[in-house]
């Protein structure tokens, strides 16, 4: 792996402080705006809870993908690799 995969992981790894963040969501919803506010074309499912989500994510697109739809799963945090988030 090359050394900007690395930088850049190691980038996106650091931890985010309240004070670096907008004090309104107005920049991403003019964001959204100018990309056509594509969060509105897909379906999406959220789970949360303490235990289980890794599972129930794997099995729930398993079968979501078994109908014929196409599944994107991010699950997060990974377990060794961050490219392990993303399938």
């Amino acid at each position: 792996m090359s050394a900007d995969y690395f930088d850049t992981l190691r980038a996106i790894s650091q931890p985010i402080h309240a004070a670096d963040l907008p004090r309104t969501l107005d920049p991403m919803r003019r964001l959204l705006d100018a990309l056509g506010n594509p969060q509105n074309r897909f379906r999406a499912v959220v789970v949360t809870g303490s235990t289980g989500k890794g599972t129930t994510c794997l099995r729930l697109a398993e079968m979501l993908a078994m109908t014929g739809l196409k599944v994107g799963l991010y699950t997060s945090p990974h377990l060794h690799l961050f490219r392990e988030r993303f399938a």
